[in-house]
């Protein structure tokens, strides 16, 4: 039996983009994979920038179907060599 050894760590680089707010964040981690640094850095950002009180239209509402959508997309991520 083969056991898979887990990634190295490594820095990567994520920016996020929040249309709603106009705001461009951008996040250095250290993670073993894309997802995982896709996570923490999200932790993080929503740590930097708390979302604002505000009266969601019946439209908005619609359209969050995902309980964990803040109104920020991941823009770019990249590996840091």
């Amino acid at each position: 039996m083969t056991e898979t050894a887990a990634p190295e760590p490594r820095w990567w680089l994520l920016d996020f983009y929040n249309d709603e707010r106009r705001l461009f964040a951008r996040f250095r981690v250290e993670a073993g994979l894309p997802t995982t640094a896709k996570v923490i850095a999200h932790r993080e950002l929503l740590a930097a920038y708390p979302a604002t009180p505000r009266r969601a239209t019946l439209f908005d509402r619609a359209r969050r179907t995902d309980s964990d959508d803040s109104g920020w997309a991941l823009y770019r991520i990249a590996s840091e060599p």
